[in-house]
């Protein structure tokens, strides 16, 4: 008896595999979901979410309309940080990286 399998099949238990290996890698020392477990519940309450804050905007140099963004004629001369710079990477202790695939 041979056994066969199409390659999208073969692409679907691969992706499956290197997923599944992927949340392992984020997983807590016991291998384990993420915050499951002693510390959960303690990491959770010092969780600090975002908040809205509006963006300080220079004065645009046409009005805004309902709707409109600021539109300027001319490039601001002072620039303002909308968001600040991150203080420590948002990975789960090892650096991360992505690969794509392209073609049909």
């Amino acid at each position: 008896m041979s056994m066969s399998m199409s390659r999208r099949g073969f692409l679907g238990l691969a992706l499956a595999g290197a997923t599944a290996a992927g949340l392992a890698a984020c997983g807590g020392e016991g291998g384990g979901a993420a915050g499951a477990g002693k510390g959960g519940a303690d990491l959770s309450r010092k969780l600090r979410l975002p908040t809205y804050t509006p963006a300080k905007i220079p004065t645009p140099d046409l009005p805004i309309d309902a709707g409109q963004d600021p539109s300027y004629l001319k490039y601001p001369e002072q620039l303002v940080r909308s968001v600040p710079a991150p203080t420590r990477a948002p990975t789960c202790r090892n650096s991360a990286s992505a690969s794509t695939l392209n073609g049909t």
